[in-house]
Parts: structure tokens; C-alpha cells; sequence
């Protein structure tokens, strides 16, 4: 037989005990489940932001990817024409500012020093053809990316010499 401690009353606390047990049981599980289910959601949130993020970056890859075929057409023969290239993963990249809805031609900006921060020193005989480019990179999800590039073509100068 279990002897229980016993009040001036003389009833059991044995029974009252386990009562505040099981109740403090609950409220430590109740707990215990409120941060479960935080964590989860958090878990979530942050892998939603994470495939933001890596969507965002493949897009400005895509529009670097526009600025690098810009420079490609800049070579002889030389190809100044508006242009479209569609990627295997769905996004889609033009020679244009986001506002402008058609593709827009590499538009020669003149003959002139190189861009800011550049310098040239390859002698006189040489001309530095500046040339503007927006490329605009929109992905299969609607993101839209825009780059703006100032292009440097260096050409010899016939006039020279």
C-alpha cells in the first residue's frame, strides 16, 4: 500500500499533484508545438526568399549574357541590329530598355574618350567608337532585369598617319 501525504483535511495531495502534472504536461507541449510550427514556417519563408533570390541572380546573368553577345556583334563585320535570343530556360533577352516594348538597334554615341574610369594608351593611329546598349532580360516567372552598358570599340584611326 502507498501511504500519501495527507493535508489538516485529511484528504490525499497524491491525487492533486498529478493533476498540476498533466496540466503543465499540456502547457509545456502547447509550447513545444508553437515553436515547432514557427520553425516550420520560417523554414518555408526562408526557402521562398532563397529561390527569389537565385531567380533574380540567373536573370542579371541572362542580361550580362545580352551585354556579351552586344560585344561579340561589335567586332568586324560589325552587326549594330536590334536584337531577341531566347534561353533554354524560358527567359528571353532583347537589346532594349525595359520601357521600350520593341528591341532597339546598338545606337553609336560618337567618337570620344573611353568610358569613366578607363584610359587608353595604345598610341595615336587608334579611334575609341563609343556605343550605347540597354539589354533587358525577362524570365519565364516575369522578372525583369535591365543592364545599361557604355561599349568601347578601339578602330584604327586612317587618318593618321
Amino acid at each position: 500500500m502507498m501511504n500519501s501525504i495527507r493535508n489538516r483535511n485529511g484528504t490525499g495531495l497524491g491525487r492533486r499533484a498529478g493533476g498540476f502534472a498533466l496540466i503543465t504536461a499540456m502547457v509545456v507541449m502547447l509550447l513545444v508545438s508553437a515553436v515547432v510550427s514557427n520553425l516550420i514556417g520560417y523554414s518555408g519563408q526562408e526557402a521562398h526568399s532563397s529561390a527569389r533570390s537565385r531567380a533574380s541572380l540567373e536573370n542579371l546573368y541572362a542580361a550580362d549574357s545580352g551585354i556579351q553577345l552586344s560585344l561579340q556583334r561589335l567586332q568586324v563585320p560589325r552587326d549594330l541590329s536590334a536584337f531577341t535570343y531566347n534561353m533554354a530556360s524560358g527567359t528571353q533577352v532583347q537589346s532594349r530598355s525595359r520601357n521600350d516594348m520593341a528591341p532597339q538597334p546598338i545606337a553609336p554615341a560618337g567618337v570620344g574618350p573611353p568610358p569613366d574610369g578607363y584610359s587608353i594608351n595604345v598610341g595615336g593611329g587608334f579611334l575609341n567608337e563609343l556605343f550605347l546598349l540597354n539589354v533587358t532580360a525577362v524570365a519565364a516567372n516575369n522578372g525583369v532585369t535591365e543592364l545599361e552598358a557604355k561599349l568601347g570599340s578601339l578602330q584604327p584611326n586612317s587618318g593618321a598617319y
